[in-house]
């Protein structure tokens, strides 16, 4: 091996920008019960151990793994100006430490020392600085700072073993056969493919065809393309002849020949209909065969409409709408609902299966209210109704057709604990709307004695009469509206290729905020942390049967180690100081902080909030309560100014949001009363529809 070069660190000492920041081979203690957070970087000059790292054999946590010995690493070779760059970049101040640590493992990979030795000086996994090397090898300065790589035709995520092979950047450079040739894009080309790759919600197939061909223009051949992407070597030479002589829409399938497919929404409507009426024959239930006699249909054509329709049917039945069941397409008109319930975070609320007073799917009679339980919230509010719900809240109250007083608040002596009152109108498009009051209290010292942090409830009152409408549980509302709001300004300020998600917690709240980003983005990997590693562990088999297939699940030891490479941040969490050092946060990240909402208590640090563009959801609501921003306004390092809108400002296009790749973004929310009136108003409607709650006489 050749001897190590001698970097000294000193390329990365103008990180230490003052007292605030680590200086090698120090700690810095985070006082929240989150744990110590080991520095970054090694001793300088010294071969000392890594903070964190540890020498125990049976200890695998903290120690650079051994899973590339006896591999052949991937090879970095550097130009005399992408090394004379590559330094450039390190001594600039204005390269965060996330990059630094990069740009210095590739220097350190390109005079020939191992990934293991790589991982041992800088603090990193093995792993990851063997992404980096593969990434830099195949995509030069551009890799480095990728996010994410899209799946292949088959969808499943590139795997660690994939990755540990020999660069095929530099096999093709050393003139392999089977080179795709004339692949030449001009800039304005690569921009619209890269664009196409990291759109969000983008088909894996029309992805890796796009990738395909930038692979090409890069030099490599068609079986080493074949290879990366999982797909054969004659397709890579067919999509990247298609886009050479059609553009980019010669990467779209072609219309097949045959009779085009039947529209199923009319079919579907008479069947439901159909289904809600007793049988002529007078027997308890539908066949398949009486239904195509009655419709007339074919029986096959029946059980097709069937698939995903719950077996035992009544009136107001409609299709189920998880990903995993069969959508009938063809028609805005095809009804679809979640027939069996979701799976709910709330492990202490039953679906509510007592008597109903009549069917609910009916305008009840009399002074009656619905009640439903925390199950059947979860059931008929679905994430992704949710996430539409919050764009539609803060629309409104941009709009002037919301109201919301600032809420009211008691801390009761002796406890930690807050209670809240909420109330709020928003108006509807088809009437006078509703009007909502949620009072919950939120006691954080409920986790130790294992009970919910937060309970609630919520009444619904309609705005044109004043009638009770329905009461419902406030926990499993407010967990699914807080998260659905974070996936909106996800949604809204993430950069649009971001798949690493972090989880700070491992709460209700944190499951919610997981499973709405995973609406917004295709995540590739959820790492998450929390001081209680049993209560990460059900987090993450609870994601695991609720998210899709394909997302990588981490449970790690600390923040630092959760954010590594994280392109979005949730903070979810009842601490009182920050969850994590404003060092470990990644160049270009968006962060959402959702956890505490009191003027003394924060979870983010002020040099985060200092360098991140601010958005709230509540200009008003902040003054009052948002400790992650009043704080840094009291101690001078931020003023008002520095907040840049909220979410209805930049619905409304009053205010702009991410500009760039490099920058940082902050939400910070405290929960308004709307977000519940909006969200108590749709689960109301729903439970009608589906006949579930009980009416209670009032």
């Amino acid at each position: 091996m050749p001897e190590a070069r001698d970097y000294g660190f000193s390329l990365i000492a103008v990180v230490q920008h003052g007292p605030s920041r680590r200086s090698g081979g120090t700690r810095q203690t985070v006082p929240d019960g989150f744990g110590e957070m080991p520095s970054l970087l090694p001793s300088p000059r010294t071969g000392r151990q890594t903070p964190g790292q540890s020498t125990d054999k049976t200890s695998d946590m903290t120690r650079p793994s051994n899973s590339h010995i006896g591999r052949p690493p991937i090879r970095v070779e550097l130009s005399a100006s992408e090394r004379a760059q590559l330094e450039e970049l390190l001594n600039n101040p204005a390269t965060s430490e996330a990059m630094r640590r990069r740009y210095l493992a590739i220097l350190m990979a390109a005079d020939g020392r191992t990934t293991g030795d790589i991982a041992g000086q800088l603090g990193i996994s093995a792993s990851q600085v063997s992404v980096w090397r593969r990434r830099f090898a195949d995509f030069g300065f551009e890799g480095i700072l990728m996010r994410r790589l899209n799946a292949g035709q088959s969808g499943r995520r590139p795997q660690l073993r994939d990755l540990r092979q020999t660069s095929v950047s530099n096999q093709a450079r050393q003139g392999q056969r089977g080179a795709v040739r004339d692949v030449d894009l001009t800039d304005e080309q690569v921009l619209e493919l890269r664009k196409l790759v990291q759109q969000p919600r983008i088909e894996n197939r029309l992805a890796q065809r796009a990738r395909a061909v930038l692979l090409a223009h890069r030099g490599l051949n068609a079986p080493a393309i074949g290879e990366r992407l999982d797909m054969a070597s004659p397709r890579v030479l067919h999509w990247c002849r298609r886009y050479l002589e059609e553009g980019i829409g010669g990467l779209t399938d072609r219309p097949r020949s045959g009779r085009p497919r039947k529209d199923a929404g009319p079919d579907l409507e008479r069947l439901l209909l159909k289904l809600s009426e007793a049988p002529a024959d007078g027997r308890a239930q539908w066949s398949r065969q009486s239904l195509a006699r009655e419709l007339g249909m074919t029986v096959v054509r029946v059980g097709k409409l069937l698939d995903g329709v719950d077996p035992e049917l009544r009136p107001g039945i409609e299709l189920r709408g998880d990903d995993s069941v069969h959508r009938v397409a063809g028609t805005d008109r095809t009804r679809r609902l979640r027939v069996q319930a979701a799976p709910s975070p709330f492990p202490n609320s039953a679906p509510n299966t007592t008597s109903r007073d009549g069917d609910m799917s009916r305008p009840s009679q009399g002074n009656a209210m619905l009640m439903l339980s925390g199950a059947d919230v979860a059931r008929c509010l679905p994430m992704d109704v949710a996430v539409d719900a919050m764009r539609t809240a803060f629309t409104a109250l941009a709009h002037g057709r919301a109201v919301q007083p600032v809420r009211s608040q008691i801390n009761p002596p002796g406890t930690t604990g807050i209670s809240l009152v909420m109330p709020a109108w928003m108006q509807d498009d088809a009437s006078t709307g509703h009007t909502s009051v949620k009072v919950v209290s939120v006691y954080p010292d409920n986790a130790a004695r294992g009970e919910p942090v937060i309970h609630g409830l919520v009444l619904l009152v309609d705005a044109a009469t004043g009638k009770m409408l329905a009461g419902m549980d406030g926990g499993a509302l407010t967990a699914i509206r807080t998260g659905a709001v974070a996936g909106l300004a996800t949604d809204l300020l993430a950069p649009t290729g971001a798949g690493r998600l972090a989880v700070l917690g491992a709460g209700v709240q944190a499951r919610t905020q997981a499973a709405a980003v995973s609406e917004v983005r295709r995540l590739e990997r959820i790492s998450v942390y929390s001081p209680t590693p049993a209560n990460v562990a059900r987090m993450i088999e609870d994601l695991r049967n609720q998210l899709p297939d394909g997302i990588e699940y981490q449970a790690a030891t600390s923040a630092r180690e959760a954010l590594a490479d994280s392109d979005i941040v949730c903070c979810a969490t009842t601490s009182a100081t920050p969850v994590f050092a404003d060092g470990d946060l990644e160049e270009g990240v968006h962060v959402n902080a959702v956890g505490v909402f009191q003027p003394d208590r924060r979870e983010v640090p002020a040099a985060t909030i200092a360098r991140a563009k601010v958005y709230v959801d509540d200009r008003e609501a902040m003054m009052e309560e948002a400790g992650d921003l009043l704080i840094p306004l009291a101690d001078g390092t931020i003023t008002e100014d520095h907040v840049v809108g909220s979410l209805g400002d930049l619905l409304t296009g009053r205010c702009s949001g991410r500009t760039s790749a490099h920058e940082t973004t902050f939400f910070k929310s405290v929960g308004l009363a709307v977000q519940d009136t909006v969200s108590a108003g749709l689960v109301y409607a729903r439970a009608r529809e589906l006949g579930i709650g009980t009416s209670v006489p009032l």
